[in-house]
């Protein structure tokens, strides 16, 4: 979680909000982003969850469960 709140500090809360075990532990979150200067625009959060999703996929065993 950690990892995600340092890519933007529009990232004002991050949360487990599932998580499934088996052979792979599955885990799910939810993410929020919040601007009191700005309205946030589709672009700017598609681009900070692919930022994310980056950042999580260079932690060595983490994939994006497709």
């Amino acid at each position: 979680m950690d990892t995600i709140k340092m890519v933007s500090p529009l990232i004002v809360s991050v949360g487990v909000f599932d998580l499934f075990k088996r052979e792979k532990t599955s885990v799910a979150f939810r993410v929020t982003f919040q601007s009191l200067e700005d309205t946030l625009r589709d672009e700017a959060v598609n681009e900070l969850q692919q930022i994310i999703i980056r950042e999580l996929t260079h932690i060595e065993g983490v994939t994006l469960r497709g």
